[in-house]
């Protein structure tokens, strides 16, 4: 008889056959000294009870000179003496063409024959960024913007000629753009909208445009020192992350599965409506912690006693000894009653999907990445067990939350250790479509690392061309589509600037109620030495002023001075009281006069100063050249609603 060998390389080969003696020869393949992995594994029994063993070596039959030869599939294109890996981070390469109404795929094709590959200075460091914009490829390394002509070049000379009626390569002639830009290894902040591309440099600390008149530094209006200093912080250094967990107390339980009831404890009141062949779906209960679930019932005899089969899952989180009710539902006569029996260990199967798990307490689930690194603490120091995270699930059921956790090796835990992930820095940018703004986020630490802190997000506006604006969200990714604005957090997407009818929540930003201030300098007359006395704003109600704090008078060389503060300034609604002895309604705070919010005076709460009579709120207004001050959005005003604010004034007079 034949045997089928399915040929697993790209070599000619022949059809010999091994002579050996008895039932079992062990060739090997042609030129290694062991059968690989995944191929036909010696012998293969073609025939006379195992005595001859065939294996393929040339491709033609007989081997004879243009005899026969068998089909070889695809085949590697070239065979080089050092097929080394390349790894050429600024250079360009590309495949043959696609084309679907010919039935073209040559996007496997790199032909040595042609020139492919396109080199990019690489002193300006590895590509991180392609965007291809009509006939250009943008091209955006760590230290340089530039462009290559995509089937064209540019011509220098003014001759017609050979020159230029040559065969133009697809990536043609690279062009850099003026000035030493780039995008260091940050290619997430960039972002495109119409003829303008946004990207950052954290390298020079710069945030630039680029547009139809090339590279503008949109980071130097109004906020060059600002982006110098964050940029600093943002670097591509990997860093270490380590998440606390403790063992949980916890009995791993099991599923009720297939299970054979040989001996339940029948309800006898309606013993005769058990008939063998019965099939049901019951519902099940339990005395134990299991989770019930619906269950097909075969009873599969009545005597000496009721026998039960399942065919599907009963449920999740038994143990043994824990009671069992399957209670008849009525839909098939003859099965109405009920059955009580007790789990053996042998009824149940393991719920184990994952290799190795033990279970931990009090760890946000979120918290836990695949590959994560599992330590030990052993003797108040982390020690790394080799193991990795594979899997993580929730215990369902369990209090506080119980996480199974799957790793690639056996371990044994001890009381606490480390999950451990790295991470580095990001420059999160985006395009908000619905405002015509260039969104960016510098996370020193990821949003998936930390979901509230150690970040800045903020926009700019090219419509004023400056930053307009600053955000309490981190986002993981931000875009738009059809002039809505999403981000992603964690793992759900959402949409801002949502509004309806009948609600419209401001300052929400992934469910939680944000803070939202403006800070601003009060320096009229710089040069005198000021009493600001009352303060007043226009715009909507619900704002306060939470701090108002002068310049420092930096008594000494260290810079150590005194500084005036006020008291908080509520706002319309929240200064709201009734006098006591007029029963009139006053107001502490800002009060109404002519669409204007104004207060009568600033209250002084700062300590005595050296020289001072009159100190704290015995003192009216602060002294100072400046005011430092705060206005922010109350708690309790229309929550979520617009507040608008357009203009905020003081009065003061010359200090004495």
């Amino acid at each position: 008889m034949g045997a089928i060998i399915e040929v697993k390389f790209f070599n000619s080969f022949w059809a010999k056959q091994v002579q050996g003696s008895g039932t079992y020869n062990d060739p090997k393949w042609p030129g290694i000294e062991w059968n690989p992995y995944g191929y036909p594994e010696f012998p293969i029994n073609a025939a006379n009870e195992g005595t001859d063993n065939w294996y393929v070596e040339e491709a033609r039959i007989k081997g004879g000179y243009n005899n026969t030869i068998v089909s070889l599939g695809v085949r590697a294109y070239l065979n080089e003496k050092n097929p080394m890996q390349d790894i050429r981070e600024s250079s360009l390469i590309y495949s043959g063409v696609y084309n679907s109404r010919t039935d073209v795929n040559n996007t496997n094709v790199f032909s040595v024959g042609e020139t492919i590959t396109s080199d990019i200075d690489p002193s300006n460091g590895s590509i991180q960024k392609l965007f291809s914009e009509n006939t250009n490829l943008i091209i955006l390394q760590e230290n340089k913007a530039s462009y290559s002509l995509i089937n064209k070049n540019t011509i220098y000379s003014g001759t017609q000629g050979a020159a230029e009626g040559s065969k133009i390569p697809v990536i043609g002639q690279n062009v850099p753009f003026k000035g030493k830009f780039g995008i260091g290894k940050n290619p997430e902040s960039f972002a495109q909208f119409g003829f303008r591309k946004y990207f950052a440099d954290p390298v020079r600390g710069s945030v630039l445009r680029l547009s139809m008149d090339g590279l503008t530094e949109i980071s130097d209006y109004g906020m060059k020192d600002y982006f110098r200093d964050s940029l600093q912080v943002i670097d591509n250094n990997s860093k270490a992350q380590n998440v606390p967990w403790n063992v949980a107390t916890y009995t791993p339980r099991a599923i009720l599965d297939g299970l054979t009831i040989e001996e339940p404890v029948l309800d006898l009141t309606n013993a005769s409506a058990f008939r063998v062949g019965t099939v049901a779906n019951m519902p099940v209960t339990s005395s134990g912690n299991g989770v019930g679930a619906l269950m097909d019932v075969v009873i599969v005899s009545v005597a000496p006693s009721v026998r039960v089969e399942t065919t599907a899952a009963g449920g999740s989180g038994y143990l043994p000894g824990d009671e069992i009710t399957i209670q008849g539902n009525g839909a098939n006569p003859g099965f109405d009653g009920f059955i009580t029996f007790k789990l053996t260990s042998a009824m149940l199967v393991s719920t184990s999907f994952a290799q190795n798990p033990f279970y931990v307490e009090n760890v946000n689930s979120c918290d836990i990445f695949l590959g994560s690194k599992v330590l030990n603490i052993v003797s108040g120091s982390p020690i790394d067990t080799g193991a990795v995270v594979t899997d993580v699930s929730i215990v369902a059921g369990q209090s506080p939350v119980t996480l199974k956790v799957s790793t690639n090796n056996t371990i044994t835990p001890e009381s606490s250790g480390f999950f451990a992930y790295g991470y580095k820095s990001k420059i999160v940018g985006g395009w908000d479509n619905h405002n015509r703004y260039y969104t960016l986020s510098l996370q020193t630490k990821p949003a998936w690392v930390a979901r509230a802190s150690d970040f800045t997000t903020l926009s700019y506006d090219e419509g004023i061309r400056g930053w307009v604006s600053r955000y309490g969200y981190k986002p993981g990714f931000i875009f738009s589509l059809k002039g809505n604005y999403f981000s992603t957090y964690d793992n759900s997407l959402y949409e801002h600037y949502v509004s309806n009818s009948s609600n419209t929540n401001f300052l929400n930003y992934y469910g939680v109620n944000q803070e939202c201030f403006v800070n601003f300098i009060v320096n009229s007359n710089p040069s005198t030495k000021k009493n600001f006395q009352t303060i007043n704003y226009e715009g909507d109600n619900g704002w306060e002023i939470s701090s108002m704090i002068s310049d420092s008078t930096k008594f000494n060389n260290q810079g150590e001075g005194f500084t005036d503060n006020s008291t908080v300034i509520r706002s319309y609604n929240e200064g709201l009281y009734v006098d006591p002895n007029s029963g009139f309604p006053q107001r502490v705070g800002f009060d109404r006069k002519e669409n204007l919010y104004v207060v009568a005076n600033i209250i002084n709460q700062s300590s005595a100063t050296e020289g001072e009579v009159i100190q704290g709120s015995l003192l009216t207004g602060i002294k100072g050249y400046l005011a430092n001050v705060q206005i922010s959005v109350d708690t309790s005003t229309n929550v979520g609603g617009a507040k608008e604010i357009w203009s905020v004034g003081t009065t003061f007079v010359q200090s004495s």
